[in-house]
């Protein structure tokens, strides 16, 4: 999986054709690399039920202007957009609501929800009967409604649980998991995977195609001596996709440490950042994601964990011959090692997109020096990508196979080995 995976957020845009400028420098900015979007927060004054009539934020956007945005996005900027949807919380008040559906919890209440600021009241589906009664068909008018392609998230689909002590309709957790699968196989029969929130492992081989959370629960206090180790990410890494999104952080850890965490942990265990584009700011594409934990994540993510290593604040995962990721919280450093190249360090990449180019990234305006790969003295160009499109060729230096240059913070560069110029035959007449 090359893709960068992310929610799409509305906060400070007031019309969906804003996004465009938002994609389109993403686009130039990622060197074209293929984006999944989800877009988020749609329609959180109305709710969060895709495929019906009245889905959408009038102000924000009609169904018209909708499906042209998801056109222009995967056209001309290789983004794929999809829904940042719901099959599992109910709503009363929208569309197809059937009380009979909710589970009911042993006590006679119905199982609460996530509720949203135009419905306080919330409570969960029985999948399985609302698959049936109305899931299934929701999928068929979603796919009908908007040209979604390839994947569409739903949110806590694969999450919770409950039995349902429903008189006329009781049901078990198995049946409530038959019931999630109905609506990925259906979504699959349109050729778009689903993507959810926790990686739980009777659905690693359902169709969902990525997950936006490893559970780790990192408050959980320990009776005895003992720390976690990433024994399900030695599990299904290389067998599944998966992200650690930095929320998990926010109410265990000091606001400093967030940040460390934020960027180490994903780095250490084989995840991609969950990036929430436009989620607080509508300016942040965070750039700073995808270079420095993303594109480690796209050259690591197929490959399997074969050993790990602790010693006070030092971690160690190593993949195979001379590819390892190491860590130290105290110290916040990192060295990610492919097949015996360093592709990210201290907050900074130098990433191998194919045999000809390296994507660069710094947090900070630094000199960097790194070997290239043989036969690379001549035919070299360095650039620096601008969120416009234009690009601007670079001073650098080459002694003994090792290139330095100058680069500015969070800015991307482009080094490009230009393949040798074909000397045509002179034909004399």
């Amino acid at each position: 999986m090359n893709s960068f995976i992310t929610k799409v957020g509305r906060n400070g845009i007031n019309h969906s054709s804003e996004h465009l400028e938002t994609l389109e420098k993403l686009f130039h900015l990622t060197d074209h690399n293929k984006i999944f979007g989800y877009l988020l927060d749609y329609n959180t004054e109305i709710f969060e039920i895709f495929g019906v009539e009245g889905d959408l934020d009038p102000n924000f956007a009609t169904l018209t202007e909708l499906i042209n945005l998801f056109h222009i996005a995967e056209d001309s900027f290789n983004v794929f957009l999809g829904f940042h949807d719901n099959y599992s919380d109910y709503y009363p008040g929208t569309p197809g609501y059937d009380s009979s559906l909710r589970v009911i919890m042993e006590d006679g209440t119905p199982a609460t929800g996530w509720s949203l600021p135009a419905f306080p009241d919330a409570f969960r589906t029985d999948t399985l009967d609302y698959a049936l009664a109305e899931g299934v068909k929701r999928v068929q008018n979603t796919m009908e409604r908007y040209p979604i392609k390839e994947s569409h998230h739903i949110d806590v689909l694969n999450v919770i649980f409950e039995k349902d002590h429903s008189i006329g309709s009781p049901s078990s957790r198995e049946r409530n998991r038959q019931g999630v699968q109905l609506i990925i196989d259906e979504f699959d029969s349109f050729g778009v995977d689903v993507t959810s929130e926790v990686l739980t492992g009777p659905y690693v081989e359902s169709g969902i195609g990525w997950f936006l959370d490893t559970p780790r629960i990192i408050s959980t206090p320990l009776s005895f001596d003992a720390e976690f180790i990433p024994l399900l990410e030695f599990i299904y890494h290389g067998k599944t996709l998966y992200g650690l999104f930095e929320d998990i952080y926010y109410d265990v850890l000091p606001p400093g440490q967030v940040e460390i965490y934020t960027f180490l942990e994903p780095i250490l265990l084989g995840a991609n950042s969950a990036a929430h584009i436009t989620w607080l700011d509508s300016k942040d594409i965070e750039l700073d994601k995808f270079y420095l934990i993303d594109l480690p994540w796209m050259a690591l993510n197929e490959r399997f964990m074969e050993d790990y290593e602790a010693e006070g604040s030092y971690r160690k995962i190593t993949y195979d011959t001379d590819t390892f990721v190491e860590i130290d919280y105290t110290s916040n450093t990192y060295t990610v090692m492919l097949d015996g190249r360093v592709i990210g360090q201290n907050y900074a990449t130098f990433y191998p997109k194919d045999d000809n180019i390296f994507l660069i990234y710094s947090r900070d305006a630094k000199s960097l020096s790194q070997p290239l790969p043989d036969g690379w003295n001549e035919n070299i160009i360095l650039q620096k990508m601008n969120g416009d499109g234009t690009k601007e060729n670079v001073q650098f230096q080459i002694s003994n196979g090792i290139i330095t240059f100058k680069v500015e913070a969070e800015t991307p560069y482009k080094l490009i080995h230009l393949e040798s110029f074909i000397n045509l035959p002179l034909i004399l007449k």
